[in-house]
């Protein structure tokens, strides 16, 4: 039992009103129904040692009476509280940058309701919890609530994920007009973000093999800030759009173009958080995608943000569109 439980508890038993003179009341009764059946029988006058003794029980039997009523109470009360607090359990994961996988400290997070409500104790106070200097958070909210974690701090764009995620990364402020493409997936395999950058005068490509993109004025526009092999850390592109030109985003399985495994992108638990500035814009999914192990998410042109969202089967990386 917790602290909480036992104020409730208190509380509760503090709150129950007896009658008054409860005690004496039970044994007037008692007495009084004694001497009613000494009336019937017809057995008056002097007192007997029998007499004194059924006396006696009627005082001990009123006792015992009085002593299971306020049993009886304190354990409805007891039950009744158990009821009112719903089980809990403890929520455990690390917050990191999404664009140099370093610690957060002191991010804030709490936790929304399946309807987008900040989730509440009883008595209106929020769960919450903050970072400390390992990134890492614990919190214990009600078991059977279904809801999500959300995680703030400034100077990052606030991030709303699945409360099961070990690990949760939050991506920085941006300009305006830059946007940034997290992925993450969720099975034992290795996936490969991809940007097509297509222009009148050329096409470059970003990926594992080359991790800047610059325009014909010698500036970055994208950068492939992080590359993983494995499913606990990210593959994040951050990209500025420029006007006449197409940036498409693709997802390839690395497992099956370069190790020869069938895994496609299908079974990948794919995941692709797309941010523009300082808001999410987008969370696109591989649940429903057809096999392949090329999927292609999205082209954003200028302003223009186009969802592509199909999957098609290349042999070799250099044929990804």
């Amino acid at each position: 039992m917790n602290e909480r439980f036992y104020d409730e508890y208190r509380n509760s038993v503090n709150s129950i009103k007896f009658p008054e003179n409860y005690k004496e009341k039970i044994l007037s009764a008692l007495s009084e129904d004694f001497d009613n059946a000494e009336k019937k029988s017809g057995v008056t006058g002097k007192i007997t040692s029998v007499d004194l003794a059924q006396k006696s029980r009627v005082k001990f039997i009123g006792s015992m009476v009085a002593a299971v009523l306020i049993i009886a109470v304190a354990l409805s009360v007891m039950f009744s509280v158990r009821n009112l607090t719903p089980p809990l359990k403890e929520v455990r994961f690390t917050v990191s940058c999404a664009t140099n996988l370093s610690r957060i400290k002191g991010a804030r997070v709490t936790f929304l309701s399946k309807t987008g409500e900040t989730l509440k104790d009883k008595n209106g106070k929020v769960y919450e919890a903050y970072t400390d200097e390992n990134g890492q958070v614990a919190v214990t909210i009600p078991s059977t609530e279904e809801c999500t974690a959300q995680v703030s701090l400034d100077g990052y764009i606030t991030a709303t994920e699945s409360i099961d995620n070990e690990n949760i990364y939050v991506s920085p402020v941006m300009n305006e007009d830059t946007y940034r493409a997290v992925l993450q997936w969720s099975e034992d395999m290795d996936l490969d973000a991809i940007l097509t950058v297509t222009a009148s005068d050329r096409v470059e490509r970003l990926d594992y093999f080359n991790s800047d993109i610059e325009n014909k004025d010698g500036q970055v526009i994208a950068t492939l800030d992080v590359d993983s092999d494995k499913p606990d850390t990210p593959e994040t592109i951050t990209f500025n759009a420029e006007d006449g030109a197409v940036f498409r985003f693709s997802v390839a399985s690395y497992s099956s173009l370069k190790e020869g495994q069938d895994k496609d992108i299908a079974n990948s638990g794919a995941v692709v958080t797309l941010y523009k500035g300082n808001e999410c814009i987008g969370v696109y999914n591989s649940e429903h995608k057809l096999q392949g192990n090329v999927w292609c998410v999205f082209e954003v042109e200028g302003d223009i943000l186009r969802l592509c969202d199909y999957t098609y089967t290349v042999e070799n990386m250099k044929d990804v569109k």
